[in-house]
């Protein structure tokens, strides 16, 4: 979750500068460079995809009998590299999974309170980070929520 700090104009700009001169981060490249946040984010994904379906293959033949550079070649020639149709919807599809509570809880309380609301940092100290795995992690997020997560926040995150 905490790399949603780092995407933040109002974070960027407290170390962003120039190396020689000094001179803040210029709006317009700031911008350009939290645009580059989700590239290549599907292809990554993808690549997981393919190595999990590659080694449940490999451990999954009745006989063994194949020849493990072929197979591999095979497979990712027809899951990775064959692939690449709308990547926005396979790079949300794949992230929303992973990351839809993060960006809950972070526009949902972080972003909406300020990124240094100490009470909204308290609040996650004690709703999430204390108690860690000694209760489920539901309970922690609706806790800190105030509500049931949802992918909302994320999605709206990748919809400009």
């Amino acid at each position: 979750m905490m790399e949603y700090w780092a995407w933040e104009p109002e974070f960027l700009r407290r170390f962003s500068k120039h190396y020689k001169t000094g001179e803040p981060i210029p709006k317009n490249k700031l911008y350009a460079l939290i645009d580059t946040r989700w590239d290549e984010l599907g292809t990554d994904k993808l690549g997981q995809v393919f190595l999990g379906l590659f080694d449940m293959t490999i451990h999954n033949t009745a006989d063994g009998n194949y020849k493990v550079d072929e197979l591999y070649n095979r497979m990712q020639n027809d899951i990775v590299l064959s692939n690449f149709g709308d990547a926005k919807v396979f790079k949300v599809a794949t992230r929303e999974h992973l990351m839809s509570a993060y960006a809950d809880m972070f526009m949902s309380r972080f972003k909406k309170d300020g990124i240094d609301n100490p009470k909204t940092g308290m609040d996650f100290r004690h709703e999430i980070l204390c108690p860690g795995g000694s209760r489920e992690a539901m309970v922690s997020l609706k806790r800190f929520l105030g509500r049931k997560p949802n992918s909302e926040a994320f999605i709206n995150m990748l919809t400009p």
